[in-house]
């Protein structure tokens, strides 16, 4: 499945369906951000168990870079990562390239098969240190 390339225009309400990931505002940047262990997890224990991972920041950090890598390029040069163990954390001054990642994480967090193929890709692109 592909996400849209950057839209146009997106605001904060865009961001409202795609829980657990959360649109934080800052003065003058934003970030999105996922905590990974909340009532998900379940859903891609199997996944995460087969690549040998936790599932830490790190972890859906480096599945999230190779999505991006693979089909939506144009968004890796717009935003930075900044993980940590228990959260991913993707900023940017550019709202619609946050929501494009947005919607890739939502996605690899709600489904399995998208997180086990983008743990696989980050282990080849080398992002999963």
């Amino acid at each position: 499945m592909r996400v849209a390339s950057i839209t146009a225009m997106a605001t904060s309400a865009d961001f409202s369906g795609l829980a657990p990931v959360l649109l934080v505002t800052h003065d003058s940047s934003s970030s999105i951000i996922y905590s990974p262990g909340g009532p998900e997890y379940h859903q891609h224990k199997d996944a995460l168990e087969r690549h040998g991972v936790e599932g830490s920041g790190y972890d859906f950090s480096g599945a999230l870079q190779a999505v991006l890598t693979d089909e939506s390029p144009e968004v890796l040069e717009a935003v930075g990562f900044d993980p940590e163990g228990g959260m991913v954390s993707v900023y940017g001054t550019d709202l619609d390239a946050l929501l494009v990642a947005a919607r890739h994480l939502s996605r690899i967090i709600t489904d399995a098969a998208a997180l086990d193929a983008a743990l696989a890709r980050s282990v080849e692109l080398g992002l999963d240190d």
